[in-house]
């Protein structure tokens, strides 16, 4: 479950159909109004002071923090040198990761 997102498909305790899947991490981010961009290349990724930058084809976005996620399915790739800025201090896979209040850097 996404946080405060609940899950309300068929089976909550079964794998969820690609569907299901699909209408529930469209609805948390409508949910609160997430920029949604699709078709739109990420060209690079910055530190600039408190914000990262994200360069795309169409526009820079700030944000204060940023998910880059990659790898095929169980077979993360995390802490790929060189991959980051110098500012990025702490890479996780999805395994890793519990809550923000235990990583080293909350």
């Amino acid at each position: 479950m996404l946080p405060g997102f609940e899950y309300r498909g068929s089976e909550p305790d079964a794998f969820a159909p690609l569907a299901e899947v699909v209408d529930y991490i469209e609805g948390y981010a409508h949910s609160f109004g997430a920029p949604i961009r699709e078709n739109v290349a990420a060209r690079a990724l910055r530190h600039d002071g408190e914000r990262f930058v994200v360069e795309t084809d169409d526009e820079a976005i700030e944000a204060d923090n940023v998910v880059v996620a990659s790898g095929a399915f169980q077979q993360p790739r995390a802490r790929v040198p060189g991959a980051a800025p110098a500012a990025v201090d702490l890479q996780l896979t999805t395994s890793e990761y519990r809550r923000l209040s235990s990583s080293p850097t909350a």
